[in-house]
């Protein structure tokens, strides 16, 4: 996923559910992953944008050339480790 380095850092967790375009149909599927932070792009400006990578294969740049969907983000920071008593 590619995302804004000033909101969310690399290697960060990240649920995403969105709709993504099948080929098959030409309509939209239900897609929801854990993914990870690992890319930025110059388009990809503010808290609550992103860019998903749809993986290799032929399909993949139909798939990426169609995805417009809005979804929803959510950033799984993890706590600090616990001190023992």
């Amino acid at each position: 996923m590619a995302i804004d380095r000033r909101y969310v850092p690399f290697a960060t967790p990240v649920w995403v559910e969105t709709q993504v375009p099948d080929p098959r149909t030409g309509g939209l599927t239900p897609w929801h992953h854990i993914v990870f932070a690992q890319d930025t792009g110059t388009d990809i400006r503010g808290p609550g944008r992103a860019d998903l990578f749809m993986g290799h294969g032929p399909m993949a740049p139909w798939i990426a050339g169609h995805l417009r969907s809005a979804g929803r983000m959510v950033v799984l920071v993890p706590l600090p480790p616990a001190r023992p008593q």
